[in-house]
């Protein structure tokens, strides 16, 4: 749970490329809360870049952030091939129609 964490708050699109690369190598996280971490269009390209290959995480919490349709449009691309998360939190997230779209796909 980060969300608490202000220094991730401050520096969340380089602490989330360093959490990108774990989670390529992850067998065992199974649940992320990311909530409130002011992450941008670019952080959750990043992470959405290391979902692809991560079948161990269930649960991500992207709630209440600063990322809009560019970064949802990135994030609903990789759960075509995700096989294992199964719960996305992204409540109080304003997300536009062509994400919202993609991401019912």
């Amino acid at each position: 749970d980060f969300a608490s964490s202000p220094a991730f708050q401050v520096k969340a699109d380089v602490l989330v490329s360093k959490l990108t690369s774990a989670l390529l190598t992850n067998s065992s996280l199974t649940m992320i809360d990311l909530s409130s971490c002011a992450l941008s269009d670019d952080a959750l390209s990043m992470l959405s870049s290391a979902l692809v290959s991560n079948a161990a995480l269930f649960h991500l919490d992207l709630s209440s952030n600063s990322f809009g349709d560019a970064g949802l449009q990135a994030l609903a691309g990789t759960l075509r091939s995700n096989a294992g998360l199964m719960r996305l939190g992204l409540e109080h997230q304003k997300i536009g129609d062509a994400p919202a779209a993609a991401l019912a796909a």
